[in-house]
């Protein structure tokens, strides 16, 4: 619904614009588009003949009106009514080339080349456009709403004389896009397509996108081409037939982003103008360097290419922290002018430091500067390298059987792993240090560990840190539930259950103020499962007792409580009398 909202926005504000003010039979200043409340509409309460009936209008020649520079035939003259042209609709067939259908009240102008449908309902005086229905899915539309998006308004409406169905030429001609031109010595109205341009606009990203100019073809539609305002044939363009070209030159001497070119046509005494946008996208943009640094060791022969995005500039020259360098020498630039080569003629003799190379351009006098960065560095030794990422495991469960670290030795040899005994809690094969769970993964007990691996070389050592991560050590341990009940003499085979998320922690103590229970014998542990038995329950009074339960991980104790809540038994109901 949006779309057709729109569409009837652009049309009425499209007709507007196009609307001339013409004498006689296109007298006055109103455009064709008016606000709906215009009173032609009249009274819906009239009955359905009189709303039709066309009146105070006068019969005008019909030899007057040329479509396509063609005398349209009438079988029933045009008339005139309030300075507006109306034909018989049956006319629109030979003159605009449409067709027309009726569903009473309803007569419908389609225009098959371009898909557009005029809709007058003469039972209600409304008008409709569309080009986003067929004729066929119209006939289908009975939801008033849908129609309302697509009604339009008009200072004069269609209308019987004589049982023949009148409509407004000029509003018919222009929704098809048709251009509506009237003289106003010999008061002949012309009907025809506008020229038109192909395409309308053109957005440039770079000069060497159009080495050969940019091509617009010309559908003239009996109009004449007569030039480019402001542009000079032969020049600024060339014209081949149907085609212009905009030349090179002339696209090389555009400073402007944006520029709005009036392509002239003329026909008789008419004078038409068709607008063409060319949009140079690059003339709002800087060069730019890619890359916009380097870091070479000292003494290093390699050369170094940098791209350039130049957007209309050119380079002009380079500088160094010493000086201005030479082309072919020190540099080289290619033919398009879009990449630079520093030689390594030149860089080889550059000492350890760092160096702003600037690059210097112009486009039509508008200079700019970019710096590269160069750091000439010393070749650094060679150290040992551990190419696995840190180790990361979320619950114990996720620890693997070995945990494997990839070393790139770079001729040192592995030393020693602080603290770690080889053979033991890990082993060495190749560049692989391989560390095994059991004898030392699972005896990790904080939550963050930090490995450090000592390499040798001769009497040179270097010390690398390997990072192990056990998040579950980070947790406590939870109770669920946290509370248990049962009801009073109720617990023969009775087992009370709670399950327990441990992280790594271990069970110590279960204390009922002021003892403590007796492992399997007051409760049980089976894996997480901790589990309450029938003999511990036979002691407890009614009410809530609150247990503590001690958990201990290493030198870490965390107490949670654990509420065992013992019911009074519900009385029995009575059975009735």
């Amino acid at each position: 619904m949006k779309r057709k909202l729109a569409l009837f926005i652009i049309m009425s504000m499209m007709f507007t614009l196009l609307m001339p003010t013409n004498a006689l039979a296109f007298s006055g200043s109103s455009n064709v588009f008016m606000e709906k409340d215009n009173g032609w509409r009249g009274n819906d309460n009239l009955p359905f003949g009189q709303m039709k009936k066309l009146e105070d209008y006068q019969y005008m020649d019909g030899n007057r009106i040329h479509v396509r520079n063609q005398n349209v035939k009438f079988d029933v003259a045009p008339v005139l009514k309030g300075g507006r042209t109306l034909i018989p609709v049956r006319a629109v067939t030979e003159a605009l080339g449409c067709t027309v259908e009726w569903v009473e009240p309803k007569a419908f102008i389609i225009d098959d080349e371009s898909s557009k449908i005029i809709v007058f309902d003469l039972s209600t005086s409304k008008v409709y456009v569309t080009e986003e229905y067929t004729y066929e899915e119209l006939l289908l539309i009975e939801d008033q709403a849908v129609w309302d998006m697509m009604e339009v308004a008009i200072d004069i409406g269609p209308g019987l004389i004589n049982n023949r169905t009148f409509v407004p030429l000029r509003f018919i001609s222009e929704v098809l896009g048709l251009k509506v031109g009237y003289d106003d010595d010999t008061g002949r109205i012309d009907i025809d397509e506008y020229p038109e341009i192909d395409p309308e606009e053109v957005v440039v990203a770079d000069l060497a996108d159009y080495p050969d100019g940019i091509d617009v073809e010309l559908t003239l539609n009996t109009f004449t081409f007569v030039g480019i305002d402001g542009l000079v044939l032969d020049t600024d363009f060339t014209v081949d037939g149907d085609v212009v070209t905009l030349t090179p030159a002339y696209l090389a001497a555009v400073e402007v982003v944006d520029t709005e070119l009036e392509f002239m046509f003329k026909k008789e005494a008419e004078d038409v103008s068709v607008d063409f946008d060319l949009t140079m996208n690059f003339l709002e943009e800087e060069p730019a360097l890619t890359p916009e640094e380097e870091t070479i060791l000292v003494g290093a022969e390699d050369d170094l290419t940098i791209d350039l995005t130049l957007y209309g500039f050119e380079l002009i020259q380079i500088f160094d922290n010493t000086g201005l360098l030479t082309e072919d020498t020190e540099y080289t630039v290619n033919e398009d002018g879009d990449q630079v080569v520093l030689l390594g003629t030149y860089l080889k003799d550059l000492a350890v430091g760092e160096y702003t190379v600037l690059f210097i351009f112009d486009r039509d006098g508008d200079g700019k500067s970019l710096q590269y960065s160069l750091t000439v560095e010393e070749e650094p030794d060679v150290l040992p390298v551990i190419e696995t990422e840190d180790a990361y495991f979320e619950t114990e469960e996720d620890l693997p059987l070995v945990l494997p670290i990839d070393v790139t030795l770079n001729d040192y040899t592995l030393k020693e792993i602080t603290g770690l005994e080889a053979a033991v809690d890990y082993t060495v094969s190749g560049d692989f240090v391989v560390i095994f769970t059991g004898p030392f993964l699972e005896g990790i007990d904080q939550p963050e560990t930090a490995i450090e691996l000592v390499f040798a070389n001769g009497d040179e050592e270097v010390t690398l840190v390997y990072h192990i991560t056990l998040e579950y050590l980070f947790l406590e341990p939870v109770l669920t539930p946290d509370a248990l009940s049962f009801t009073e003499g109720e617990t023969e085979g009775l087992v009370l259950e709670t399950e327990m998320e441990l992280y790594g922690f271990d069970l110590i103590t279960i204390i009922l103020f002021p003892g403590v229970l007796e492992a399997d014998v007051d409760y049980t542990v089976d894996g997480t499962t901790l589990g309450f038995e029938p003999s511990f329950f036979e002691g407890l009074a009614l009410g809530d007792h609150d247990l503590m339960i001690t958990f201990k991980r290493n030198d870490e104790t965390v107490y949670l409580p654990l509420t065992i809540s013992v019911l009074e038994p519900v009385p029995a109901e009575e059975p009735a009398e």
